[in-house]
């Protein structure tokens, strides 16, 4: 028989499976490393673009809360303004009402009573006067009582003295708006 000596071709295929080895470990770790380069990569570049963002963000913050500040130096003003035309309205109003007053009592009171005194306090009204006899006190009621501006009348005192030639009255209404 022959023999064959097959260790220089096994110390061959061993050197060469050696080599593919090394060289397929080289490439894992050479595709390894470019993988986690390329990952580190897209990290870095997700990480510098939030931060670009929050940046961004804290910006537009500081601008809205800016705007904020500034609505809310405007409502404050407003309401101010509300306040003081509210104030003015309300002004408005009394004196309105005080002329209403005086224009209808003007048509009311008859030529032969004398009004002393006429006190307001908001929607209340108190006459006090004197006329020549209970009936024009009567006849002055009568036209208060018809009138669409007043209501509630009520006859506080009439009174005359003994040899007077005046009766004095104080009536009490609440005027309409």
């Amino acid at each position: 028989m022959i023999e064959i000596n097959l260790l220089p071709w096994r110390k061959q295929s061993r050197q060469i499976k050696k080599v593919k080895l090394i060289i397929l470990s080289i490439g894992f770790f050479i595709i390894v490393f470019i993988l986690f380069l390329l990952t580190h990569i897209n990290y870095s570049v997700q990480l510098h673009k939030q931060e670009n963002l929050n940046d961004y963000l804290k910006k537009e913050i500081i601008v809205e809360q800016a705007a904020l500040s500034g609505l809310d130096e405007k409502q404050k003003n407003e309401l101010q303004y509300q306040v003081q035309l509210q104030f003015i309205m309300n002004l408005y109003a009394k004196n309105f009402r005080a002329v209403k007053l005086l224009n209808e009592l003007t048509a009311l009171v008859p030529d032969n009573i004398f009004l002393s005194k006429i006190e307001r306090d908001d929607y209340s009204i108190k006459l006090s006067g004197s006329a020549p006899t209970d009936a024009d006190v009567t006849l002055f009621r009568k036209a208060i009582e018809s009138s669409p501006s007043f209501y509630q009348l009520s006859v506080n005192q009439i009174s005359s003295e003994k040899n007077a030639t005046q009766v004095s009255f104080q009536l009490e209404m609440l005027q309409k708006e």
